[in-house]
C-alpha cells in the first residue's frame, strides 16, 4: 500500500481517539518504519478500533502478526506526554 492511502487509514478512524492517535504516530514514528512494520501497521488498520485499542491496552491478546507494531504504539504512547 501506498503511504497516501496509509495515511488516509491513519487519520480517518471512526473514533476521535483512534483518529488522534493514528494520526499523530503516522506523522511522527511511519517515516523511521521498516517496510514490514509499514506492512503490518497497514493490516491493523483493517481491524476495528475498540480491537485495536484491546491490543493496545492489553485487554486482549493481539494476534501474532501485529504484536511488533502493538508494541511501538504502546511505546510511542508512553513516551508522548498528554496533549502534545
Amino acid at each position: 500500500m501506498n503511504l497516501k492511502k496509509l495515511r488516509y487509514k491513519a487519520f480517518y478512524r471512526s473514533t476521535r481517539e483512534a483518529d488522534f492517535l493514528f494520526r499523530s504516530f503516522f506523522e511522527k514514528e511511519v517515516p523511521n518504519l521498516s517496510t514490514i512494520e509499514i506492512d503490518a501497521l497497514t493490516k491493523l488498520l483493517d481491524s476495528e478500533d475498540p480491537e485495536i485499542f484491546d491490543w493496545i491496552n492489553d485487554f486482549s491478546q493481539p494476534p501474532s502478526e501485529f504484536t511488533h507494531i502493538i508494541r511501538k504504539l504502546q511505546i510511542f504512547i508512553k513516551i508522548r506526554p498528554p496533549n502534545s
